[in-house]
């Protein structure tokens, strides 16, 4: 909170701040890699989840639908890597977000072999956008990611 170095843009700032988690991300994907685990190593039985930090991006502020999330690892080959995933339904596409990072939450506890299909308080609606609360309709999670399964 406060730039110190004022010489440099907040957008510059955060790129920054994101190069170096995901550099340390990096380093322990890497270390997991050379640590035997069964066939394989700790990394092919792992999922590593990246994801903003910024609080606006996920409280309902100006880039609300923007929120990204990384998985790096198959969890066991739950889920299937390689790709690029974005939502239709999203804000920017249809005015609705129509899923929600509960959604993955909910398939990365099924990939841990937790069988549940709603994560969080589905009445809640105050942090989805103070001027519009009607960007998410309907159940808040409509359960798991089916796009993310190997």
């Amino acid at each position: 909170y406060g730039n110190r170095r004022p010489s440099l843009s907040f957008d510059e700032l955060s790129k920054r701040l994101f190069n170096y988690h995901a550099q340390n991300v990096a380093t322990v994907r890497e270390k997991l890699g050379k640590k035997g685990d069964g066939n394989g190593t700790v990394a092919d039985n792992t999922v590593i989840v990246m994801q903003n930090t910024r609080g606006v991006w996920h409280h309902g502020g100006a880039t609300l639908g923007k929120q990204y999330m990384l998985l790096l690892g198959s969890a066991g080959g739950y889920f299937k890597t390689g790709r690029h995933i974005t939502y239709p339904g999203s804000y920017e596409t249809t005015g609705v977000n129509e899923r929600t990072l509960s959604d993955a939450y909910v398939s990365i506890a099924n990939a841990m072999g937790v069988n549940i299909t709603r994560f969080g308080d589905q009445t809640y609606r105050a942090g989805t956008d103070a001027q519009d609360p009607s960007r998410i309709k309907g159940a808040i999670n409509k359960g798991p990611l089916d796009e993310l399964r190997g």
